[in-house]
């Protein structure tokens, strides 16, 4: 495929792009750079984004300045970017691992944002942090158990109550699988971090979505 050089681009990147095959092309004009001012006191790399959706700033900052995620703008981004590929799908949505909440609830505005306000959305989490039976000491080194237990179900239920579609489950995935209704997904968010459940959400949601 032929490559359209970008000045932007290092050289050393152009040349992976060509010896991979793919097409280099510039920004689209409609993105920018994020404004550092905008946000002052929460520090975010430079990322393309869409400026004019203000939707997005408005719900990503919320959640960041209340505390009630660890991901921040560019991870958030680019969850908002999925639901909007999916939403008109109007397919159940789940996360799995919400810790705080603050990704369960940016997800449940981004779809309303989107037009699929009325889908099922599942978020599911031990509200215990990690379960020392699926640590791993060979794979999961940087996580021990009880890690992410500041949290608690009924603060996060209670967070969520506004959405009247989002269900919250208190238990590990192996144990909240089985009680979920038997249908396809239009988005899975995955965030336990450690490898068992991750490896048994996969198994379960990849022929689901």
């Amino acid at each position: 495929m032929r490559t359209v050089p970008d000045p932007r681009m290092s050289r050393c990147l152009r040349k992976i792009a060509e010896s991979l095959g793919l097409s280099v092309h510039r920004y689209r004009p409609s993105y920018v750079y994020v404004d550092r001012a905008r946000f002052r006191d929460v520090v975010i790399p430079v990322m393309p984004i869409d400026q004019t959706n203000d939707t997005f700033y408005q719900v990503a900052r919320d959640v960041i300045h209340d505390d009630r995620t660890m991901l921040r703008f560019e991870r958030l981004f680019v969850v908002w970017q999925a639901i909007k590929n999916v939403s008109h799908l109007k397919l159940p949505a789940v996360e799995v691992g919400s810790f705080r909440g603050g990704s369960s609830y940016f997800i449940a505005n981004a779809f309303k944002a989107c037009g699929a306000s009325g889908i099922p959305i599942h978020v599911i989490d031990t509200f215990e942090g990690h379960c020392a039976s699926e640590i791993a000491d060979s794979v999961d080194v940087y996580h021990k158990p009880g890690m992410f237990a500041q949290t608690s179900f009924e603060d996060v239920k209670k967070y969520l109550s506004g959405f009247k579609n989002v269900t919250v489950h208190k238990n590990s995935f192996a144990d909240a699988a089985p009680r979920l209704p038997q249908t396809l997904y239009s988005f899975a968010h995955i965030d336990v971090d450690i490898y068992l459940p991750t490896k048994q959400c996969l198994d379960y949601f990849i022929p689901r979505l």
